[in-house]
Order: C-alpha cells, then structure tokens, then sequence
C-alpha cells in the first residue's frame, strides 16, 4: 500500500511538476523583450524625428529598449489603443511609475493618432527619398 502511493508520487506527480517547469520557463523565455534591434545612432536619427513635448525622453528611453523607436513611430493608435498597448509594455517588464505612464500614452496619444486614409502609405520614420 505505502510503495503503490510512493509510486504515484514519484511517477506521476514529480514528472508533472517538473514538466509544468520546463514548459513554464519555455514560455518565459519566448514572451520576453528582446534586445534592440537598432544601433545607438540609429535610435538618435529616431528620436530626432520626434516631435518634442513632455513624455518623449521617457518614450525613448523606455521603448527603444525592447523593439526600435521606429515600431513606436509607425504605430498610430487611439488613447484607448494606446492604453492597452502601455498595458502590455508593461506586462512584458517595461517599468513606467504612474506619473511616467500618463506621461507617455499623452505624448503617443498627441503625436501618434490614428492615421487617416490619405496618410496611412507614408510611415512617418521613412526619410524622404532623395532624387536621382
């Protein structure tokens, strides 16, 4: 009776656990930010296409560190778009205090609305092409 009970715990409830690790850190592993993909010059060329008010420094400092700024500008979303997507940042590990993230989603939501119809094919950090 007692070698039946030890039995189920070591073949069936240890294997369970410790796959239920493995797979939790798994998912840990592929859910979180990545490095920046963009060097320090480019990440400048970025920024100063920006436009300037309260929130840019914490913009760049907080976004570029997972995906490139230009992820940041091309995205055109409304305050609730941009809200959830905040939300999400931060779930991910982006640490924004209360103040900083009111301060980032006005600066977004001020400076990267939605995109009407006429302005949706030119991404805003493309530079213009030069003439040949």
């Amino acid at each position: 009776m007692f070698q039946d009970k030890l039995h189920r715990v070591f073949f069936g409830t240890i294997p369970a656990l410790f796959c239920c690790s493995i797979g939790l850190t798994l998912v840990n592993a592929t859910a979180r930010p990545q490095a920046p993909v963009t060097s320090a010059a480019q990440t400048k060329k970025l920024a100063d296409l920006m436009p300037e008010g309260d929130g840019k420094k914490l913009v760049v400092a907080r976004c570029h560190n997972c995906h490139s700024l230009e992820t940041t500008i091309n995205a055109h979303h409304d305050r609730k778009e941009w809200d959830a997507t905040l939300q999400r940042m931060i779930n991910l590990g982006t640490y924004l205090t209360d103040d900083d993230r009111k301060l980032v989603l006005d600066y977004l939501v001020a400076n990267y609305p939605p995109k009407d119809a006429d302005s949706a094919a030119t991404p805003l950090a493309t530079p213009p092409s030069s003439p040949k």
